[in-house]
């Protein structure tokens, strides 16, 4: 509700912001309101930290987190936010920006903004917001829990951008999961506790068969594993997750005391189960006594060998545990892939049926029976033929509401990986989409995209909005598998191709006129059509190369 309390007047403003005098999040945080607050209004907001904060009814105040002024003011997060919902909560003259952790109260800043004038983030360089030297301060009671608490970028353009990943309201795996500084692979991480180039010749029996992973049911090595754990968190003060993850397409231990236990459990995931169980209860209890108050959570892949559970079903259409012992420790979390999904099916939708999927989604079910702690890897590009278009705008959000249904906890869904400077065939458009839905699976998804095309594409917004209503339309009945090969000439008609292709040449015939008013803004948009136009001139090219 407005208020008549001016927030800015005149390009000046009373209000300054406060911080907690040692939170660097929360002064990132600040940092960002202050330049967008400016941006929009003209106004300089000051920020001061806490040490002598007192609230009282005239201060004018917008404090961000948790510290002394809204100890003074009673105010405090709910209970049951998580690591990233927040509250905003007005009080007298001044707003508090609240969550339980900092980047909780770092995304609180941002609902501020989109609040207050506007705020939204389209890309790293395409930030939305209304202008405007007269703003009053918004009488707000506002609580956000988003839909999964764990949101990962799926894409390098974002993963590399940790600025660009905050607006977005996502978390980089680089800088919280970490367990070698000076190696970015963080998931597929066993080969980095158990290097063979230490012990392969001593310690055959540390890993499997072929020698491609570890033997995740050997207890000596589970023990030197835990102690390298311990060394890789006590060197990462801000890792809050780390991955004990079986290496990409390696193959699984079948030795006699891994078949005992898969044969007792019925699923080869038993093993890294009762591993993840063991490093889950040894990390807990050394940083009970090395580091108080501090909690680190343990992964392990569901994937491949490992994505069926080790579960068996209740007779009620659910599961349960297939043994006591499968069931997962409060500190273990679930990385579960579905590999092989056919994303132009959802899972549960009884008109668009898959059997593969079937057998995922039930694997989904299955793992929400062991674990609170689930976290999905999907994926929304096809990595065979990279470039073009790959067909997951119909079922993205069904699907990411499957996941919420079944109780998972985070979400990665992979796209175009391998550049930071963005991509083609919409990837950027769907990294935005994934990260809106991440928050709210229930959210507008046209309205989204819409809104999306308008900013990021400018004046050539028109053309560009008829492209992706004919790419969605011509993709819709496309195989959805991340490694089907889709360049076929009869999928991609040369004359669909340039129908396209003639899009592209209006949507630059309209940004020309920037080119003499706003030249930075033409590069801009000119650079964005040019990537996007990408996935075209990749089916011309690969398919149609005599014409060229």
């Amino acid at each position: 509700m407005p208020t008549g309390i001016p927030l800015a007047r005149n390009g000046a403003t009373e209000y300054c912001i406060i911080v907690p005098e040692n939170g660097e999040r929360e002064a990132f945080a600040a940092s960002e309101l202050a330049l967008f607050f400016g941006k929009a209004t003209g106004a300089e907001l000051k920020t001061v930290n806490d040490t002598d904060a007192v609230w009282y009814e005239g201060t004018k105040y917008i404090s961000i987190g948790r510290n002394r002024l809204a100890e003074s003011a009673g105010v405090s997060p709910n209970a049951d936010l998580g690591r990233s919902g927040f509250n905003i909560t007005t009080r007298g003259d001044s707003v508090f920006l609240l969550g339980q952790t900092g980047d909780a109260a770092l995304y609180a800043v941002y609902g501020f903004m989109r609040y207050t004038f506007g705020f939204e983030a389209y890309a790293a360089d395409e930030c939305a917001y209304t202008k405007s030297e007269s703003l009053n301060l918004i009488k707000m009671s506002v609580r956000k829990k988003p839909a999964f608490d764990l949101r990962l970028p799926g894409s390098s353009m974002v993963s590399s951008n940790p600025v660009y990943a905050a607006r977005l309201r996502m978390k980089t795996g680089q800088t919280f999961m970490r367990v070698d500084p000076d190696n970015w692979q963080n998931l597929a991480t066993t080969l980095l506790f158990i290097p063979k180039s230490e012990f392969w010749e001593t310690r055959r029996d540390y890993y499997n068969q072929l020698g491609d992973d570890v033997n995740f049911a050997n207890k000596e090595m589970l023990a030197v594993a835990l102690e390298r754990m311990k060394e890789a968190v006590r060197r990462n003060p801000d890792t809050e997750f780390i991955m004990f993850g079986q290496q990409d397409g390696a193959s699984w231990d079948t030795g006699s005391v891994s078949r005992e236990i898969i044969w007792e459990y019925g699923a080869n995931a038993a093993t890294a189960v009762l591993a993840g169980n063991y490093f889950a209860r040894g990390l807990r209890e050394w940083l009970a006594a090395e580091q108080p108050g501090r909690r680190v959570k343990v992964g392990i892949f569901a994937y491949l060998f490992t994505m069926p559970p080790p579960a068996v079903a209740d007779g009620r259409g659910g599961y349960r545990p297939a043994g006591d012992a499968m069931l997962c420790d409060e500190d273990l979390f679930v990385f579960l892939a579905p590999m092989g999904t056919d994303y132009k099916y959802a899972y549960d939708d009884p008109n668009n049926y898959a059997p593969v999927n079937a057998i995922r989604a039930e694997a989904v079910k299955g793992w929400s029976a062991l674990t609170d702690n689930l976290l999905i890897w999907g994926y929304q590009t096809n990595f065979r033929n990279l470039l073009t278009h790959f067909n997951s705008y119909e079922t993205m959000q069904g699907l990411y509401q499957f996941y919420e249904k079944y109780g998972g906890f985070g979400l990665f869904d992979q796209g175009q990986t391998g550049g930071n400077r963005g991509g083609t065939a919409f990837s950027e458009l769907k990294q935005y989409l994934s990260s809106k839905l991440m928050w709210d699976t229930g959210a507008d998804f046209e309205a989204l995209a819409a809104a999306f095309i308008d900013n990021f594409y400018g004046a050539a917004a028109a053309p560009m909005k008829e492209y992706y209503a004919s790419v969605r339309e011509h993709i819709k009945d496309m195989d959805g598998r991340i490694y089907f090969d889709l360049l076929d000439a009869e999928l991609w008609p040369k004359a669909k191709a340039g129908e396209w292709a003639r899009l592209f040449d209006r949507a630059y015939r309209l940004i020309e006129p920037t080119r003499e008013t706003d030249k930075e803004r033409y590069e801009t948009l000119r650079n964005r059509l040019d990537k996007e136009r990408l996935a075209v001139l990749y089916i011309l090219i690969e398919l149609y190369p005599d014409y060229f």
